[in-house]
């Protein structure tokens, strides 16, 4: 069974929809370390539930995720002055059931991210590997899940998959973990996997990409369409190719549905309020999918700012006025994208 991984996605804290069932898998899990990193090649994942072994020195016991290794009990040593506490940098298994819900559609895994990298199991099957820690990425689960029935999620975090994260441990930055949210989202079979907007000169164009059946048609073709609303004001988004293959080439986006598509709409940026430092005004964006009937099939609510950052030699420009910024420089200090942290 192949289960591949989507990236480009929407972390689902950042959006909502009235089209969409969704479970948050964060709170309470139980972990056992893995100093030896052999449960892989011991295959752990088939022991449900978890057991620690006394002839090693691995430890187990519950934790809350989101969170960081080494902010559990016993695995951390004090904070770091970087505001990361330091510790224990090696496997860990983490693992928690859950009831499946009732809802027809695509279910995926989503994973709003982890460091330095997962291997995660549905009930002992094999689901993906998870290797970019500030990506958000989603497993299709529709297949192993059975309605009304517990079932059991395991995520391996390991130092060995560092990867991505290599420079950073060279920096010092010694933390590992899930540190964003685990959710599992049932969607529509053709849906909008993420939208945004972006200010180009004197318009908005509102872009959006869609998985599933019937995307990379137009609307004479009798398939779905794609609106959308912001400030108040509509547009229809024209078909403008698929992402990850020619664009030029419907026929293969046609034949296969988990190819995304994407779709382009502008607006006249007259008498929409703009997002500046000083008065940071917020839209709602709200894109949906529209089957040939005028039925919404799918509906995503995303809350944006329409605000236009250039340079111009040595200096940053804010619908073309000169601004100061000042920040950290790098992801994994930013308080939305990096780890949780408590430097109280």
């Amino acid at each position: 069974m192949s289960h591949t991984a989507t990236f480009r996605l929407m972390d689902p804290t950042s959006y909502t929809s009235p089209t969409r069932t969704r479970t948050s898998l964060s709170g309470t899990w139980r972990y056992r370390t893995d100093t030896e990193d052999r449960g892989l090649a011991e295959s752990w994942h088939s022991s449900l539930p978890l057991a620690p072994d006394q002839s090693t020195s691995d430890r187990s016991g519950t934790c809350s995720l989101p969170w960081a290794i080494q902010s559990i009990g016993g695995l951390s040593d004090p904070i770091s002055a970087a505001g990361f506490p330091n510790g224990y940098l090696g496997t860990v298994w983490f693992q928690r059931e859950f009831v499946s819900p009732h809802a027809s559609g695509v279910w995926s895994l989503i994973l709003g991210g982890v460091a330095p990298a997962a291997h995660v199991y549905l009930d002992g099957t094999h689901i993906g590997f998870a290797g970019a820690p500030m990506v958000t990425v989603a497993f299709d689960i529709t297949e192993l899940l059975t309605p009304d029935k517990t079932q059991t999620l395991t995520i391996v975090v390991r130092e060995q998959d560092v990867g991505m994260m290599g420079g950073y441990r060279s920096a010092g930055h010694s933390w590992s973990g899930v540190f964003r949210d685990v959710w599992i989202e049932c969607r529509p079979g053709a849906a909008i996997r993420s939208c945004w907007a972006r200010v180009d000169g004197k318009e908005v164009v509102l872009e959006a990409e869609t998985v599933g059946p019937g995307g990379a048609t137009q609307k004479d073709a009798g398939r779905p369409v794609l609106g959308a609303t912001i400030g108040g004001r509509s547009v229809e988004l024209e078909w403008s190719g698929a992402t990850e293959t020619d664009p030029t080439d419907r026929s293969a986006r046609s034949a296969d549905p988990d190819v995304p598509v994407s779709y382009q709409g502008r607006i006249n940026l007259e008498r929409l309020p703009r997002w500046t430092s000083d008065q940071p005004e917020l839209l709602d964006l709200e894109v949906w999918i529209e089957s040939g009937d005028g039925t919404r099939t799918d509906t995503v609510v995303r809350t944006v700012g329409l605000s236009a950052l250039r340079t111009c030699g040595s200096r940053f420009l804010e619908h073309g006025a000169p601004i100061f910024l000042a920040g950290a420089g790098q992801e994994f200090f930013s308080p939305t994208i990096g780890p949780p942290t408590d430097q109280s």
